[in-house]
């Protein structure tokens, strides 16, 4: 679970970092 909740925000971050 742990694992999922943090694919989640990093995700974004990359999304972000990458727009």
């Amino acid at each position: 679970d742990d694992d999922g909740q943090l694919s989640k925000p990093v995700s974004a971050c990359i999304k972000t970092d990458s727009p």
